[in-house]
């Protein structure tokens, strides 16, 4: 977080959105890892996921399809596998290009962090509104020559929308963020929209995030492809009045939150799930 060598019009709102995001440089050092449990929703319908990232730049993604069927994609700071265990036992490389894109959205903090990490250079664009909110429009240019676009709410320093080029198909990619929740001092975003193009591609619907729950580095290898860590069911009441406990035995600075408002079919399938 240390933005002591960038320009002023870069470094006030970066010192902000650490704050705000990250709830500062004390809070984020006690963050090693988070764990998200959400659904997708597809053009085709929706699935299940569960994803894991450990600082710096780790990452787990498991997609739960029909039966036992997964995909889970991987990253371990040096190498980014996946295993469709419908097709195979074993994990392969993931496609050059797709791996390009998942490297790229694999830091735990996003790409904003670790400003002065060498080759890595941020730049302050003019501002601009979005959706009727006044923007600080941020880009990172990646030390692998790949940029990123963050647009920050100039009140409150949220991250509001990311843009990105598609490695393997070279279209621009928009994603808008809302729905955001306090995990562990962390401002997270609970529904994530992505356009291509103008046409939407999907969304995210965040269910619950942790952080620090026992994720550990051997997770990420494809020694360890399959392995999930246990989690235990949820205790969900059909309306929350407030927070639901979601500590684990063990757990440091696991984390509250209000679940937010799900069909009732949305609702069972979580039950489900989640047992």
């Amino acid at each position: 977080m240390n933005t002591a060598t960038l320009p002023e019009m870069i470094a006030i709102p970066l010192d902000r959105y650490y704050i705000q995001a990250f709830g500062g440089q004390t809070n984020w050092a006690a963050v090693q890892s988070i764990r998200f449990d959400g659904i997708l929703h597809l053009p085709q319908g929706k699935i299940r996921f569960i994803a894991f990232k450990k600082k710096p730049n780790l990452c787990k993604i498991v997609i739960f399809g029909e039966g036992s069927a997964r995909m889970i994609m991987a990253y371990d700071g040096k190498d980014a596998w996946q295993l469709l265990n419908a097709e195979s036992d074993d994990p392969v490389d993931m496609p050059e290009l797709e791996a390009l894109n998942f490297i790229r959205d694999a830091e735990i903090g996003g790409n904003l962090m670790y400003p002065n990490f060498p080759g890595k250079r941020i730049e302050r664009l003019p501002d601009r509104g979005l959706d009727g909110v006044d923007c600080v429009i941020l880009q990172v240019t990646r030390p692998d020559g790949q940029q990123v676009e963050y647009a920050l709410d100039s009140k409150h320093l949220t991250e509001r929308r990311m843009v990105v080029t598609n490695a393997q198909t070279g279209l621009r990619e928009v994603t808008t963020h809302s729905d955001f929740q306090q995990v562990a001092g962390l401002q997270v975003p609970f529904r994530s929209v992505m356009h291509s193009e103008g046409k939407w591609v999907h969304e995210v619907q965040m269910l619950r995030a942790q952080v620090n729950t026992g994720v550990v580095s051997w997770m990420f290898q494809r020694s360890a492809a399959t392995y999930i860590p246990p989690t235990r069911p949820l205790q969900v009441a059909r309306k929350p009045s407030g927070a639901v406990d979601l500590d684990f035995p063990g757990d440091s600075g696991a984390a509250d939150f209000v679940l937010p408002d799900l069909s009732e079919e949305d609702r069972l399938e979580l039950l489900r799930d989640l047992d």
